[in-house]
């Protein structure tokens, strides 16, 4: 399974992560790799262009939707706390909506800066 991380300054410290730097590469990754095949994803809020987090949750839920599938576990690792909340909030709500367990919440991953 593949785990992908949206950044566009950090890039995490385990190799095991596939980065992507904004909206677009987010979303052509998801596409060419397959939602199903990741098992985790991890979101910062703030992508310093004119799309953000928030954009990359909602296609994530749309695609669920499209492919009547599960979003894999989603994690925020945002330092924008209202931004971040958001985006929690969201999938929490998506799997309360879906009567899943599962929680998203925000975590630390170890990171380097570009």
């Amino acid at each position: 399974m593949k785990r992908l991380y949206l950044d566009d300054i950090k890039t995490p410290i385990n190799p095991e992560w596939i980065v992507a730097r904004n909206y677009d590469e987010f979303v052509k990754i998801v596409n060419k790799k397959g939602l199903e095949n990741f098992d985790i994803i991890s979101l910062d809020h703030d992508l310093g262009e004119s799309h953000d987090g928030m954009d990359c949750a909602l296609f994530l839920i749309n695609k669920c939707l499209d492919l009547d599938i599960q979003l894999p576990q989603i994690f925020v690792h945002s330092e924008n706390t209202v931004g971040g909340e958001n985006i929690i909030k969201l999938i929490n709500n998506w799997h309360k909506f879906n009567d899943l367990d599962q929680k998203c919440e925000l975590v630390k991953i170890p990171f380097k800066e570009l």
